[in-house]
């Protein structure tokens, strides 16, 4: 019986090919199929004579890809609009258990459970509308808060301004 394929044994089919391995002897060794060679060879692109460091880098290179600030970006849009799925969906079921609920419970055991009830909610929908607030801040930060920095102006001062500021700074320190 052929070993499941895993990542471990797939790259080890990759360094294996490329070591100059035959893909009989690489189904051999790891106790896979010979198809099941061919196919990761295909699916990898590896030749025998591909060296470790060739394969390094492309591994490197599609990491860097996947932490890329346009990956980033677009990985926090669909985290946002999951977020905003859910609390729309908790607020609608929420509504319909409100509904639910009788005025007047029964029982004692009742209550209680419908106050449980009550209390999960309205802690749902507080950290819900928290983490929405939250992430409306980091998305669109108001630019009425940012304060205006000051300009700096770098350049060489005038013989008549050297000497008003020394000036100015003896007098302050008298």
């Amino acid at each position: 019986m052929a070993a499941k394929l895993t990542p471990k044994i797939e790259i080890k089919v990759v360094y294996m090919v490329a070591a100059g391995w035959s893909n009989i002897s690489i189904a051999h060794e790891l106790g896979i199929s010979l198809s099941t060679v061919q196919r990761v060879k295909i699916r990898t692109e590896t030749k025998s004579g591909d060296t470790r460091d060739k394969a390094i880098a492309e591994a490197k290179a599609k990491l860097l890809e996947s932490i890329s600030a346009e990956y980033a970006r677009g990985k926090a849009a669909s985290l946002i609009r999951d977020d905003f799925a859910m609390g729309e969906e908790l607020r609608r079921k929420g509504a319909m258990m409100l509904e639910a609920i009788p005025e007047r419970p029964e029982t004692a055991k009742d209550a209680v459970t419908y106050a449980k009830a009550l209390t999960s909610l309205s802690t749902a929908l507080k950290l819900s509308s928290d983490m929405l607030r939250q992430t409306l801040k980091l998305s669109s930060p108001d630019l009425d808060d940012l304060e205006e920095l000051p300009m700096l102006e770098v350049r060489e001062m005038l013989e008549e301004e050297v000497t008003a500021l020394r000036e100015s700074q003896n007098l302050s320190s008298k």
